[in-house]
């Protein structure tokens, strides 16, 4: 299991290692990361131990892949600049002006939602999220991720608790890969209903 193409080879990597070794491998891109990535981990090692089938365990990660959301604020763009996802003039401009992004993971593509000026901006639609999972009500599990905004991160995940007190919620920092691309003060809020 890998975290989404659109941000890594390591997918592709594992497919064209899978094709040269003798042994029988199943690779599967979650089209996901982080937080969202685990709860397909998670669900495999359960229905692995329950004694299911590979077909089986892939079906089940596919249930849990389709009833995700990840969605993240980007509080710099210099990290995106540098690794090539946005040109170097947008993210000077962003700079300038002080632009924060949020962006969402859908289909296993990174796609932007909405920019905005100041961390109001991504106040705002982490709480608008958190208010969105509270109508849901059947949230079984929660991730609030963060790049160096442990305080936001924390803040966000309080507010989590108090609207879905029944949710799993697991609080902490990102991968290091992930930080390399986010930057700085960079969140992330996942969940899956079930």
């Amino acid at each position: 299991m890998h975290m989404l193409e659109a941000i890594s080879g390591t997918v592709n990597s594992a497919r064209q290692a899978a094709e040269l070794c003798k042994g029988k491998v199943t690779v599967v891109d979650s089209q996901f990361t982080d937080r969202a990535l685990s709860f397909q981990v998670i669900e495999a090692a359960k229905a692995i131990q329950a004694g299911k089938s590979m077909a089986e365990v892939v079906k089940r990660m596919a249930v849990i892949r389709d009833h995700t959301k990840l969605v993240m604020g980007v509080s710099t763009l210099d990290n995106l600049v540098k690794g090539g996802r946005i040109s170097r003039v947008s993210g000077m401009l962003s700079s300038l002006l002080n632009i924060k992004v949020i962006l969402e993971v859908t289909g296993g593509e990174l796609k932007a939602l909405q920019k905005g000026r100041g961390m109001k901006t991504l106040v705002n639609f982490a709480d608008k999220t958190v208010e969105q999972m509270a109508k849901l009500g059947n949230v079984k599990s929660v991730g609030v991720s963060y790049a160096g905004g442990k305080k936001l991160a924390e803040d966000i995940g309080a507010k989590v608790k108090a609207a879905l007190p029944n949710a799993e919620l697991l609080v902490r920092p990102t991968d290091p890969v992930i930080a390399t691309h986010t930057g700085d003060g960079a969140f992330a809020i996942t969940y899956y209903v079930d």
